[in-house]
């Protein structure tokens, strides 16, 4: 340190321990700005993970009520839209009764936002994110796929043929929502979130 004082004038020296100090902080600064924008993040991803739970939800129980239409063949399904716009799935027959569900659109802008941002600033939650982020466009995928076969003059097997694939990506869906929850939680998916 001697040797370095004696060939920088005090005043050099002196400015050369403010810079580093200043350094010093305003790293410290950024490290707690990043840990307070990832505690945001989780918070906001957490309730993202709760409202796709929801819309997983009732795609599951339509695909559940999809399979007892092997069980009575005269089983009668319908989506219909209600009066604030929401899609609604209809099941019913006379030995089982009636049954109808919101099939709730799967959310994906807000994960896809904070995905883009947690690439840059902590790698474990930006994996979590992208698994999850593709987890919710299957789930979208589904979504579409009970439409199409509801909507349209579809071929009985297809219709009956849904929900064992359906089963099997629903599953895998929850699995990969539920990893990134617990990334945020520390607590397994257990709630379902409307909006």
């Amino acid at each position: 340190m001697n040797i370095v004082l004696s060939y920088l004038p005090l005043t050099a020296a002196v400015a050369l321990g403010i810079f580093i100090l200043k350094e010093i902080i305003e790293a410290y600064r950024r490290i707690r700005a990043d840990k307070r924008k990832i505690s945001g993040y989780k918070l906001i991803l957490a309730r993202e993970c709760e409202r796709n739970n929801a819309a997983l939800k009732g795609i599951r129980q339509a695909v559940s009520r999809i399979k007892e239409k092997e069980k009575f063949p005269n089983y009668n399904m319908y989506l219909d839209t209600t009066p604030a716009g929401h899609l609604r799935f209809h099941a019913s027959h006379s030995e089982s009764g009636s049954f109808s569900i919101i099939v709730r659109p799967p959310q994906l802008e807000t994960m896809g936002r904070i995905m883009i941002e947690m690439a840059t600033i902590d790698r474990r939650l930006f994996s979590s994110i992208e698994s999850a982020y593709d987890a919710v466009s299957e789930l979208k995928h589904l979504r579409d796929s009970l439409i199409d076969i509801l909507s349209d003059d579809v071929d009985e097997a297809i219709v009956l043929g849904f929900p064992q694939y359906a089963e099997k990506e629903m599953e895998d869906i929850f699995d990969r929502l539920e990893g990134l929850y617990k990334v945020c939680t520390g607590s397994p998916l257990e709630k379902l979130r409307l909006r």
